[in-house]
């Protein structure tokens, strides 16, 4: 059996940490500061592929409500430098697609 090339072994902190909380209250309780930044990306970008489409289990949200959500969790469950760049970035995704306000779950 090969081993995984190098890289491979720098992707395990994202892993293992991608569900820390920036409060402390995460699986393994790392306080924000001890949680890698790369995996704080991770943190948020899997919740809005969670909340943004459907799910077997749970209807897609609107970006709006994707905002919201972020809004009120930035600084608590999120990092909330990652929080204003996810919110600039996908409010720029919605202006080029087109989608006005995000009111529709699951469209831009």
């Amino acid at each position: 059996m090969q081993l995984p090339s190098v890289w491979v072994f720098d992707l395990i902190p994202l892993i293992l940490y991608h569900h820390e909380r920036i409060d402390g209250r995460g699986y393994m309780g790392l306080p924000g500061d001890r949680i890698p930044f790369e995996a704080k990306i991770v943190s948020i970008v899997d919740v809005f592929d969670a909340m943004f489409f459907s799910r077997p289990y749970q209807s897609a949200r609107s970006l709006r409500e994707f905002r919201e959500e972020f809004e009120r969790n930035s600084g608590l469950q999120f990092d909330a430098e990652v929080v204003t760049l996810m919110i600039s970035l996908t409010g720029k995704m919605a202006v080029r697609m087109g989608a006005g306000n995000g009111d529709v779950p699951g469209t831009w």
